[in-house]
C-alpha cells in the first residue's frame, strides 16, 4: 500500500513494526502500538507459517509425551481392543490428531503407520462410523468390489498417490469423452452433409 494523504499508522516498507509521520517538526515519524499482527484477522485471513508457528505441536516431546497424537495413541491403545478402537474417545482424538498431524514434519510417519494400524484394527472389528477413516473405509469397500482387496491396497488407496491416481483416471476418462462425442459429431455431420448417390449426374 502506498503512504496515501494521511497520518494514520502503516507499514508499507516492511519495518519492524507499523509507524506514522507526526506533527512535531523535531520528530517526522514514531511507531506505532497496534497490537500483534493478526490478532483480529479471521482464520482464513492469517498466513500458514504463522499459524504453524503458534499452533499446538501434533507431538510435544515431555514426559511422558503429549499432545494430540500422544492422545490419539493413549485412547486407541494398541489396536487389539474392541472397546478401545471403537469407542467415542479414539474417534475424536484421531480427529484432532488428523488436524494437527497433517502438516508436522516430523511426526507425520508416526501419526500416519499408527492412524492405518487403527484404521485397520477398526475394520477388523467392524466399527465404522468414525468419520475421521470415513475416506480409508469407502476405498477398502471399492477396492474390495473390484476385487483386489488386500492389505498393502487399502494403505496404498488411503496415500496421496492414490488419490491423484483417482484423479489422473477421471481426467481421461473425461478426456476419452469428450473425444468419443466430437468423433460422433463429425460422422453425424459428414452424414447430415452427404450428396445421396441419386443427386450424382
Amino acid at each position: 500500500a502506498g503512504l496515501g494523504g494521511h497520518n494514520f499508522c502503516r507499514n508499507p516498507d516492511g519495518e519492524a513494526t507499523a509507524w506514522c509521520y507526526t506533527t512535531d517538526m523535531e520528530t517526522r515519524y514514531e511507531a506505532c502500538d497496534v497490537g500483534q499482527p493478526w490478532e483480529k484477522c479471521k482464520q482464513n485471513e492469517i498466513p500458514l507459517a504463522t499459524q504453524l508457528a503458534g499452533a499446538v505441536k501434533c507431538l510435544t516431546p515431555t514426559t511422558p509425551p503429549s499432545g494430540p497424537l500422544a492422545r490419539f495413541e493413549l485412547s486407541c491403545g494398541n489396536g487389539e481392543s474392541h472397546a478401545d478402537v471403537c469407542s467415542r474417545a479414539c474417534c475424536n482424538a484421531a480427529k484432532a490428531a488428523g488436524a494437527f498431524c497433517a502438516n508436522d514434519e516430523t511426526n507425520y510417519g508416526r501419526y500416519q503407520d499408527y492412524k492405518m494400524k487403527i484404521a485397520f484394527s477398526m475394520y477388523k472389528h467392524d466399527c465404522e462410523a468414525c468419520a475421521a477413516f470415513g475416506d480409508f473405509f469407502s476405498n477398502v469397500h471399492l477396492l474390495n468390489g473390484a476385487g483386489v482387496g488386500s492389505k498393502m491396497m487399502y494403505r496404498f488407496a488411503d496415500s496421496v498417490g492414490f488419490k491423484v491416481l483417482v484423479a489422473a483416471f477421471v481426467i481421461m476418462m473425461m478426456l476419452l469423452c469428450v473425444i468419443a462425442g466430437s468423433i460422433a459429431r463429425y460422422v453425424y455431420q459428414r452424414r447430415q452433409y452427404a450428396v445421396p448417390d441419386a443427386a450424382v449426374p
